[in-house]
């Protein structure tokens, strides 16, 4: 969880070097100068990664070498010592670029090697911007606010708060593609979407990431809810339309936030934990679990029911969607299943969906389908009314033809 720094170690003896000294944020080697003075490395600073270039001399401190809002990874090619740059920002998917030394700086310089997803161009895409906000100790938190396609300046909107998972992780400018960020087919569907880069996040300092540890929920959900407030305050999002979707820790959040408010009209919870008396045991890491909560539950038994959502789950009111793989095994099945047992039990809708043979994350493409689609229409339902859920005949059926055109095609 701490910092990381570069050691240099002088081959001939010496005194070791620790670099950079007083630099915030983790460095760690990508690529050496041709003269071997200066050490490139990629770093996450807040919602975006760039390039930043240390000088080996001891108490030296970096230099931002990329500016740019998006995601940025450089990388050296040894026999060329030519510069292979990935980059994406909202509007983009990843590609790659080839660069020099000369014209890191600059990107309109950067030569364009793949476009591996020309289609893009036809999208309506979602704008992005950067939002801060004072959280409820004073504390400046930050995180990305997506518009609607078609925005209209004065007109509140239904809004989706999707939490990272982690938590030593952030959500930064780049394209959304995946099972757990599909930011633009809400935004296509008039939904508003935050992403907080709440307390325990990473790219904001060692003392912002490691903050948590002790209290895992209580900050970091203060920070997300006055986010959520502050969005209520700009006159952007609805106050009765709003929904919550997390992964892993995302999860953790979407189970604390049911036990915690009833201010959502649903929420969609993947991979999180309920009990974490009982997720000791089960998950396959039990360091991360004696870092967030001090100790083991034998040694801190009653802080880690008084962090448990199951302790409060007679409090849960909100329409909730679980998610999980059969064999995961960073959050096991149990946990989910306890949530859904409960909820059942208390007369919360819900609906649990187990995907077969999945580890933590979704690996299969027909799955994070499945994932997505049912999500979507989760929220739908709940927040904007729509009759009914999901028609799993015709979700199955429209697998199934994909499924036949690949196996034709080959």
């Amino acid at each position: 969880m701490r910092k990381q720094r570069i050691h240099l170690y002088p081959l001939g003896g010496g005194k070791t070097v620790v670099i950079p000294e007083k630099f915030d944020l983790d460095a760690s080697i990508s690529f050496w100068s041709e003269k071997g003075d200066t050490i490139f490395f990629n770093t996450l600073d807040g919602t975006t990664y760039n390039l930043y270039a240390i000088s080996c001399a001891e108490g030296s401190e970096p230099m931002k070498v990329t500016d740019e809002r998006a995601t940025v990874f450089a990388r050296k090619d040894k026999d060329t010592g030519l510069i292979l740059i990935n980059y994406s920002d909202p509007h983009q998917p990843t590609d790659v670029y080839l660069g020099s030394m000369k014209t890191l700086t600059q990107k309109e310089k950067w030569l364009r090697l793949t476009e591996a997803n020309p289609q893009v161009k036809n999208f309506a895409l979602a704008e992005y911007e950067n939002i801060t906000w004072k959280s409820s100790d004073g504390q400046t938190i930050e995180g990305i606010l997506i518009y609607p396609i078609d925005y209209e300046k004065g007109k509140r909107y239904p809004l989706i708060v999707q939490v990272h998972g982690g938590p030593a992780s952030a959500y930064v400018h780049s394209f959304s593609g995946s099972y757990g960020d599909y930011a633009n087919i809400f935004a296509s569907n008039g939904y508003a979407l935050f992403q907080p880069n709440y307390r325990g996040s990473s790219g904001y300092g060692e003392k912002f990431r490691m903050e948590i540890s002790g209290n895992y929920f209580r900050q970091a959900f203060d920070d997300i809810m006055s986010g959520v407030d502050y969005l209520i305050e700009r006159g952007i999002a609805d106050p009765d339309k709003l929904g919550m979707m997390g992964w892993s820790a995302g999860g953790h959040w979407s189970n604390w936030t049911l036990v915690s408010t009833d201010r959502f009209k649903a929420i969609s919870s993947g991979a999180g934990a309920v009990n974490w008396i009982s997720l000791y045991a089960q998950t396959d890491m039990q360091d991360p679990r004696e870092f967030y909560f001090k100790g083991t539950p034998y040694d801190n038994w009653d802080h880690y029911l008084e962090v448990s959502p199951l302790k409060y789950i007679k409090r849960a009111k909100t329409p909730t969607l679980i998610h999980c793989g059969e064999k995961d095994q960073r959050v096991p099945r149990p946990q989910s299943e306890e949530l859904h047992m409960a909820l059942k039990k208390l007369g919360v809708p819900t609906e649990f969906i187990v995907y077969p043979n999945m580890p933590h994350g979704l690996t299969n493409a027909r799955y994070q389908l499945v994932k997505m689609e049912s999500e979507f229409a989760w929220f739908e339902k709940w927040i904007k009314g729509k009759e009914g859920w999901i028609d799993w005949n015709n979700l199955l059926k429209t697998l199934d033809e994909e499924k036949e055109k690949k196996s034709e095609s080959k």
